[in-house]
């Protein structure tokens, strides 16, 4: 009786050994991706514990992180509006939108503004073929890109002088102290600066939003007030008023784009996000380029 004979292995067929090889390689990938996501995971769960409400507010999952990131969406697509300054005004708080939309009344010279943003309208189509048009769940959704921490207002006496919280969480400006004043003076105070309603009542629901560090640029710690019927807004300090926010938005508009535009358009939604809000909190340009060097 014949042997039975093992068929031939041929050139493009891989031998046993490199099987083999080729199998504990995927379990390698496998095992790295893990890790990776893992990581991740780490990165993502401390950099959502490194920041916290402030004394006055109570921790508690409101389900809002998509609408508080809507926000981010409304004032990132407002920068490249024709009416931009009453875009981003009207995704403030109720005293921030009284104080700094009287800078109107002065009669200002809007073109160095709406000129810079004509420009990046223009050389935006130019990179990408399309207009200025984000989505928030992928640009700060994707990967928890902007955390938030959210929660109600139990104590509102606490949060005078903690709110809106320092909003610069990087190196570029150390927070100063403030000299020790009197709860019910400093809260009149407050109110007379903001020219409107503080939106500060017990009950009222708050967030923190964490803009991540990238780009060259600091992170930013954004306060933000939920307002009826069902909005959230932007909580600025009460120093900036329309003049301060304009001059600021050209300053960091300026830097956006000089040079040149990323290829993953995402990364280019989140870049402008970073300017818009660095200027809405009073970021200089001149402390971000100087901590740069």
């Amino acid at each position: 009786m014949a042997q039975e004979q093992k068929p031939a292995i041929t050139a493009d067929e891989p031998t046993p050994a490199k099987k083999a090889e080729d199998a504990v390689d995927r379990a390698a990938e496998r095992v790295e991706r893990a890790v990776d996501k893992t990581a991740d995971k780490v990165e993502k769960n401390a950099e959502a514990k490194a920041f916290a409400l402030p004394a006055g507010v109570t921790p508690k999952d409101l389900k809002e992180e998509g609408d508080v990131r809507n926000a981010f969406e409304a004032v990132t697509e407002a920068s490249m509006s024709k009416d931009i300054f009453d875009n981003i005004v009207n995704r403030l708080v109720d005293a921030d939108r009284d104080r700094i939309s009287k800078y109107k009344d002065t009669k200002p010279d809007w073109k160095p503004l709406t000129d810079r943003v004509a420009t990046l309208e223009r050389s935006w189509k130019e990179k990408y073929g399309k207009s200025f048009d984000l989505d928030e769940k992928v640009v700060f959704g994707t990967n928890n890109y902007v955390v938030v921490a959210q929660g109600e207002i139990s104590d509102p006496k606490a949060l005078i002088g903690n709110w809106p919280v320092q909003p610069n969480v990087g190196a570029v400006m150390a927070a100063a102290k403030k000299p020790a004043v009197n709860a019910a003076e400093q809260a009149t105070e407050t109110n007379k600066a903001a020219g409107g309603d503080t939106n500060l009542d017990k009950g009222r629901n708050v967030a923190v939003a964490r803009y991540p560090a990238g780009h060259g640029l600091p992170a930013v710690d954004a306060s933000l007030i939920h307002e009826l019927p069902d909005i959230w807004r932007f909580d600025l300090p009460d120093n900036i008023d329309g003049q301060k926010l304009t001059a600021n938005l050209i300053a960091h508009l300026n830097q956006v784009g000089t040079q040149g535009w990323p290829d993953d358009i995402n990364e280019a939604y989140r870049i402008v996000a970073h300017r818009v809000l660095l200027a809405m909190y009073d970021v200089p340009v001149e402390s971000v380029n100087a901590a740069r060097n």
